[in-house]
């Protein structure tokens, strides 16, 4: 259970609640048997002086203080011949008196202390054993009750719930509601205790769920009379923490509370900027917090590797604080201010080469985006919520949140009054809701948005603004079978951007071209149009814009049926896509590129193309459309009717243990059916895969080899003409891809694999 020969000297760490003091008491009663004199418990909870504790000890162990020696002295003497483990408990508020242990293992060789503290001691000799919070439930819908009920924190939730209400059981209905409950309790068992104890006396899962999202504070308490008083409510197991803090780790805890998906240390350190408050003391506070087990600390290779956080019950804490403090109207202003700021800057990069980028900070604060909007709708402030919904709409719909993002616009827009938000904004915002009802396919609403949008951007006289709602406009006739009004919409758009130079919105005034043409049945101005509109994308550098240039593009082709065309535009799509990251969205794109594979002959790569979409279907919940899961139905009745079964779930099986690129690139030199579908080439699969291993994308493996080569981030980033940041941003993704830490350790790794 613990490495005794590596130390003497243990320290069970962990945030407030997660259950050191139990854990603790059953590793004294697993280890007795091993220390000859048995084990001394020294529980200190109730004691405030450091300067007792020795004395405590003493008297806990039965020692007889001596007037002649110091407590130190007495204690050392007594233990000197002792063979024992000598636990002590609650030691996080008597942190001072720690340095008295390496003195006491120094003159007593039998003796090993464990020690139980939410904070590490930080002496000579200690070794840390973090206790973390029981493991949550697995993502299902709906939840087996059966396999929930072996989970960690579900089996605890019930076995308290079952000392009061001795009948309850796990069932269907119910088995999503508990899931919910310790995953919003984080898996903590006091809380999920004091849930179980009280909550579910009072409430069923169901409204529980809700309450404990509402007032977590209010329901997280205890009242038998045979709990310890600082177990008996969330609150007062937390007090003692806090009450720890210096005056500016209290104010940074405070502070962190009105994050609601955790704040990166920019986000910190404008906060403080707003409130007029020094950020020079951040960092020191964060090391006191983090050490205190108060607040998650990023790291790298997890989920989340630039936010600090807290766990929902300590940030409930947090804000009860805030409200004490009186600070509330203050931190949210700040808070509100410093996310509508985040989003305008970033809105203007997720239409270039910095896209991936700003999708990935702006998915990464969603929460806070949440939370920033509940906030200004309770404050009335409805101009600064639509003009922070016109900044994310573009967010929203490339990730998404395309129906709630619609939900948030729309209800802000019926909240709103003329007077209450000026004409810019409320185009904008119109502007947004029109495109985000176009996504999905609510075409009259997009309609109605649009005429209000266009009637707006002509009152304060905004050309592109305007010129983009014609755009929209034309694209929504095009949807209403209006092909004849569409020409009316691109020829008034066109000679604006033109004039302004916005190669984004003449590349989509080209698509709606192309899709007039296509309508038409003019495949091969449409095929001209859109490489026109590719062109200008590429230069702009909008990855999903590419992305969907790509598809319309690979159908026209298809349609002019020159098939090895489309194939290598299907692949450039699969690929752009993969560089993206959304697993749908690869796993059509690869689908798409098994359908041509099947029309050129290909049928042995078309079964893997096939293969690597449907595992990588499984791990995103198994998200497909009705027209995917027809396209994938006819490929597998084709390839069963040319292939037989045995050899095709052989090929299937091996597509899917292979990742999007390794499948892409898997392809076979051209031969006949028959010993295609049998002598699929490993030496060649190989060969093409060595070049993109451990799931690197494209991207990924040129900035490996430019680091490799000794390139700097500035570097790397002029070479490939994008930002320092980006060039981070890629590397995070890389090194828990390649199992390594440093550049040293990338460039061996490039090397190994003759990436350079």
């Amino acid at each position: 259970m613990f490495a005794l020969r590596s130390s003497r000297l243990f320290t069970i760490v962990g945030t407030v609640g997660v259950g050191k003091t139990q854990f603790a008491l059953h590793v004294a009663s697993a280890l007795q048997s091993s220390f000859p004199d048995g084990v001394g418990a020294v529980f200190l909870d109730s004691l405030f002086d450091h300067t007792l504790v020795l004395s405590t000890i003493l008297r806990t162990l039965g020692i007889t203080e001596d007037p002649a020696s110091s407590d130190f002295e007495t204690l050392c003497s007594f233990l000197h011949e002792t063979h024992m483990l000598l636990l002590l408990d609650t030691f996080e508020h008597l942190r001072p008196a720690a340095s008295f242990l390496p003195r006491i293992l120094d003159a007593c060789p039998g003796i090993t202390i464990l020690v139980v503290s939410r904070a590490g001691l930080k002496v000579r000799g200690e070794q840390q054993f973090p206790l973390f919070p029981l493991d949550l439930p697995d993502y299902a819908d709906p939840y087996d009750p059966e396999v929930l009920a072996y989970n960690p924190a579900v089996a605890l939730f019930l076995a308290c719930t079952r000392t009061h209400l001795p009948q309850f059981q796990l069932t269907s209905e119910n088995a999503g509601y508990i899931a919910q409950i310790c995953t919003h309790l984080e898996g903590i068992p006091l809380a999920l205790e004091l849930a179980a104890t009280t909550g579910m006396q009072l409430f069923p899962p169901r409204m529980l769920i809700k309450y404990l999202e509402q007032h977590p504070l209010h329901i997280l308490v205890n009242e038998e009379q045979d709990v310890p008083e600082r177990q008996r409510t969330w609150s007062k197991t937390i007090d003692r923490s806090y009450s720890l803090l210096q005056p500016q780790e209290q104010r940074l805890f405070r502070r962190l509370a009105i994050f609601a998906g955790g704040a990166t240390l920019e986000a910190l350190e404008d906060l403080y900027e707003r409130l007029g408050e020094k950020s020079h003391t951040i960092v020191p506070a964060l090391a006191v917090l983090t050490n205190h087990r108060l607040v998650i600390a990023p790291s790298e290779g997890s989920a989340d590797p630039t936010h600090f956080r807290m766990l929902q019950v300590i940030r409930a804490y947090g804000r009860e604080c805030i409200n004490v403090e009186r600070e509330m109207n203050d931190i949210v202003q700040a808070y509100t201010a410093y996310f509508i700021h985040l989003a305008k800057e970033i809105e203007p990069q997720l239409i270039g080469a910095a896209q991936l980028q700003g999708l990935d900070i702006l998915d990464r604060e969603q929460n806070n985006f949440r939370a920033v909007f509940t906030w200004l709708v309770e404050r009335n402030e409805i101009e600064n919520a639509l003009d922070l919904s016109a900044a994310l709409w573009k967010f929203w719909s490339y990730r998404g949140y395309v129906a709630e993002g619609y939900q948030q616009v729309a209800q802000l827009l019926k909240m709103c009054q003329d007077e209450m938000v000026s004409a810019a904004v409320r185009a904008k915002a119109y502007y947004a809701a029109a495109l985000l009802a176009f996504f999905q396919l609510h075409i009259a609403a997009m309609r109605e948005h649009l005429q209000v949008c266009l009637k707006l951007y002509r009152e304060i006289d905004d050309k592109h603004g305007y010129a983009m709602a014609l755009n929209a406009m034309g694209f929504c006739e095009l949807l209403q079978g209006h092909n004849e009004n569409v020409k009316t919409y691109y020829e008034q758009s066109f000679p604006i951007f033109q004039e302004m130079g916005d190669r984004w919105h003449l590349a989509e005034a080209y698509a709606l071209m192309a899709r007039e043409a296509q309508a038409q049945g003019n495949h091969l101005r449409a095929r001209q149009l859109l490489e026109q509109s590719l062109t200008l994308i590429k230069e702009v550098g909008d990855r999903r814009a590419i992305i969907q240039a790509l598809d319309f593009l690979g159908s026209i082709v298809c349609h002019l049926k020159e098939y090895e065309t489309a194939l290598q535009m299907y692949k450039e799509k699969s690929l752009t896509a993969i560089e993206l990251g959304e697993k749908p969205l690869i796993a059509t794109s690869l689908e798409e590129v098994g359908a041509i594979a099947i029309i050129t002959g290909q049928q042995a790569w078309a079964a893997i193309l096939i293969g690597a979409g449907e595992a990588l279907r499984e791990t995103s919940w198994g998200l497909i459309s009705d027209a995917d899961r027809r396209r994938v139905g006819d490929m597998k009745m084709q390839l069963r009717a040319n292939m037989n079964e045995e050899t095709l779930a052989r090929i299937w099986a091996q597509g899917r243990a292979l990742t999007p690129t390794q499948a892409l690139l898997a392809s076979p030199p051209e031969t006949p059916l028959e010993q295609e579908a049998t002598t699929l080439s490993a030496p060649d699969t190989t060969l093409n895969l060595s070049m993109y291993p451990d799931q690197l994308t494209p991207r990924q493996v040129e900035i490996l080899r430019l680091l490799a080569k000794g390139l700097t981030d500035k570097e790397i980033a002029a070479r490939l003409s994008i930002s320092p940041r980006t060039v981070n941003a890629h590397l995070n993704k890389i090194y828990p891809k390649i199992n390594v830490s440093t550049r040293s350790a990338a460039t061996r790794y490039a090397v190994e694999r003759k990436l350079i």
